[in-house]
């Protein structure tokens, strides 16, 4: 009976998310345009799913992030508006672009919700996922050590010597060495490599913040918390610590602004920021200016044949994900900087439209679908490369959603490259045991 009604829920589940769909792509099709009322939807579907999966602390904090990039873009243009980057609008050549954007990311949440089981993606409240489960034994401490060495070389190179030609792309996936030695620390309780990957993470972001770079600060952090600190996080806390986030970003944000145009630091105070957030309604100037970028590579669909398109995407998949900024690829936001001024980034879902159309967003959802089902379904028994790439997956979600997709591709296949490795040097006695302790 139980089996019945569970089944009876989802069929009826997929019928209304597939009904929303159909009716998103039929009043495209017709050009009706009521984007005020497709960004609403957006909104609900994203509070929706904050209460659908507040139990689950990685998904929560997932949603929480995509309601406010979500929410910052749709009180800038759609619901309200805003100062910042109203007059980079008047670019717009087609008078669709608009309401496409805004129905992709409908469409793309709706995808979402469709792989995500929510009883099946409840934490216990004495089961954490990232628990210490094998002794620190002398090939986990060679590969944090590499690990470390690895990190700080890259780190140290990137901020002060500037010899290391591959420093620059090593800085760029540097996130997946802290993955990985937050996870192998905490998994072999190793406080002595845990303090000296959190002193390393705490020097770069202070770096990385004095220089206005927020996003890629926030990254190990984000990576270092969900794994260490998992058994004294809660929904409350993750709700606190993300306000505080957005307040702390914005600051420093603006503190990044004053550096690129050359202000006074010393007129940055706390009547500024604070009439900053009210003048933008509390929403995230990178997300606005991400979501103009997006709607230029769907004004391009109108200027670039399909055929040139579809090539752009195999060469990212394959020229770029192996050789990356040594390669010929010619990265999309170059080319609309030459249609159009932007400051680069670019949301998700447009991309994939560029790509293929109206069919990208399908392609995309389903890739980024199975991700969110494998994070709702992490537990105690799940396998060490199911952990990292949540993780990892989890700990890029700025990145992705807002600047490009290059962390779940090229991203991906370092990360499956240096877990290979790894899992090598640790040996496969090490992984049976730990199967056998599991």
């Amino acid at each position: 009976m139980q089996f019945n009604s569970k089944l009876k829920t989802n069929y009826l589940k997929g019928v209304l998310i597939f009904t929303l769909i159909f009716f998103v792509l039929i009043i495209n099709y017709l050009s009706i345009d009521c984007k005020n009322f497709i960004g609403i939807l957006v909104l609900i579907v994203d509070i929706y799913s904050i209460i659908r999966y507040k139990k689950n602390n990685m998904l929560l904090f997932v949603f929480l992030a995509l309601t406010y990039f979500d929410y910052s873009f749709l009180i800038s243009k759609y619901l309200s508006t805003t100062s910042n980057l109203t007059s980079v609008y008047e670019q717009l050549k087609y008078s669709n672009s608009l309401m496409i954007s805004v129905s992709l990311v409908f469409i793309f949440h709706l995808i979402l919700l469709l792989f995500i089981d929510s009883k099946k993606c409840i934490n216990s409240d004495n089961t954490y996922v990232f628990n210490e489960i094998v002794n620190n034994s002398k090939k986990y401490i060679l590969v944090l050590t590499l690990i470390t060495a690895a990190i700080i070389i890259v780190l140290f190179d990137y901020f002060f010597l500037h010899l290391l030609s591959f420093s620059r792309a090593m800085y760029e996936y540097l996130l997946i060495f802290f993955v990985f030695g937050f996870y192998y620390s905490k998994k072999t309780n190793n406080k002595l490599f845990r303090n000296i990957l959190f002193i390393i993470m705490l020097i770069s972001t202070a770096i990385n913040m004095y220089e206005g770079a927020r996003i890629i600060s926030l990254q190990p952090i984000i990576a270092y918390f969900f794994i260490w600190y998992e058994n004294k996080i809660d929904s409350k806390k993750i709700f606190l610590v993300f306000v505080i986030g957005i307040i702390v970003f914005t600051a420093f944000g603006l503190y990044g602004d004053y550096l690129d145009y050359g202000l006074d630091i010393s007129n940055l105070n706390s009547k500024v920021i604070i009439d900053t957030f009210l003048d933008r309604k509390f929403s995230l100037d990178t997300s606005i200016s991400s979501y103009w970028t997006g709607l230029t590579y769907i004004e391009l669909t109108n200027i670039i044949p399909f055929s040139d398109r579809i090539s752009n995407f195999i060469q990212y998949i394959t020229i770029y994900a192996l050789k990356g900024t040594s390669s010929s690829y010619e990265q999309l936001y170059f080319l609309s900087r030459k249609y159009y001024v932007h400051y680069y980034g670019g949301y998700i879902t447009s991309y994939f439209y560029y790509w293929f159309g109206w069919f990208g967003v399908f392609i995309i959802g389903l890739y980024i679908g199975k991700l969110m089902k494998l994070t709702s379904k992490l537990n105690p028994s799940s396998s060490d490369f199911q952990k990292l790439l949540v993780i990892y997956f989890v700990a890029t979600l700025p990145r992705w959603y807002l600047y490009y997709p290059v962390t779940l591709f090229r991203g991906m296949l370092i990360f499956i490259i240096i877990y290979v490795i790894f899992n090598i040097l640790l040996g496969n006695k090490a992984n049976n045991s730990e199967r056998k302790t599991q």
